[in-house]
């Protein structure tokens, strides 16, 4: 992994946070970015908007929170033990897309913003001296930097992959259930290179090794994240944090051995009879959770 990466000083300014985050259950870029133009004033500050610094959301879209890591740094200061990744925007001359670490990152951004919008908890002038220190240590981080130099779009991809696997689907720090199963999905359909799923045993495998998991967990996030996407189209509405419930259900052989869900072999897609049984368990329209 040192080949890889190098180290370097970089301003937070210059960190463009990625609307791709695996944490997102939708592409942020399909809603707001039709230029591709990321690095943008108005396209950051939409994505920064995705994450929150408040415990509860009465809004249903999804966003990340950061509450504890806002809180730790305004208390504690930047640590710089797990160092940020990024990589150079070849289009935007000194811009840097942030690999690993959008949440931090985020935290960093919405305490500056915080600070120079003079809002709590820096709208005093008592708070915004003694803060004052702090704001300057957040000006600029050391950072991983990608090497990226010689290398074409699939490569660049390649390894940008390999550290989030090693990450995020390791032991290291992994992301919650249902973006963890997106990333396993994606990296999956870009290896099958085709528009419709189809399970193949040998590619779970390959995308296992690729994630430093095991070809069977693998096939468990995409039976579960699959049933998950048809309970959202069917109207169901579940909410993220049913995504381990669904997977529960889905993963459980006994269930499909008595015939209570019948499922596609190739395609993993339950029938209808199923996602309804699945539904009405769940209660998801009334927000009901069941555990």
């Amino acid at each position: 992994m040192s080949s890889l990466l190098s180290q370097t000083e970089l301003s937070i300014s210059n960190l463009i946070l990625d609307p791709h985050n695996p944490r997102f259950e939708k592409s942020f870029s399909d809603i707001v970015i039709p230029s591709g133009d990321v690095w943008a004033d108005n396209v950051q500050k939409g994505i920064l908007g995705r994450f929150s610094i408040t415990e509860n959301h009465s809004n249903g879209e999804d966003v990340t929170n950061i509450e504890i890591l806002y809180k730790s740094i305004l208390s504690t200061g930047f640590q710089t033990i797990d160092k940020i990744v990024v990589m150079e925007l070849a289009e935007a001359s000194g811009k840097y897309l942030v690999v690993e670490g959008n949440r931090r990152v985020a935290s960093l951004k919405t305490i500056q913003t915080r600070y120079e919008d003079e809002l709590d908890p820096f709208d005093r002038s008592q708070g915004r001296e003694e803060k004052s220190s702090l704001i300057s240590s957040l000006e600029s981080i050391t950072c991983q930097l990608l090497n990226t130099e010689g290398l074409s779009p699939s490569e660049i991809d390649h390894r940008v992959r390999i550290i989030l696997g090693l990450r995020h689907h390791g032991s290291l720090l992994e992301w919650n259930p249902l973006p963890k199963a997106q990333n396993i999905y994606k990296e999956y359909m870009r290896q099958l290179d085709s528009a419709e799923f189809r399970w193949s045993g040998r590619l779970g495998n390959d995308v296992g090794d690729k994630l430093s998991i095991s070809g069977s967990k693998v096939k468990a996030s995409l039976e579960a994240y699959i049933a998950f996407c048809q309970l959202q189209k069917s109207g169901a509405k579940p909410k993220k944090d049913h995504f381990s419930l669904v997977k529960e259900m889905v993963t459980k052989r006994v269930l499909f051995t008595h015939q209570f869900l019948e499922k596609t072999r190739s395609t993993f897609e339950l029938d209808e009879l199923s996602l309804e049984r699945i539904e009405k368990l769940c209660s998801f329209k009334i927000g009901k959770r069941v555990y």
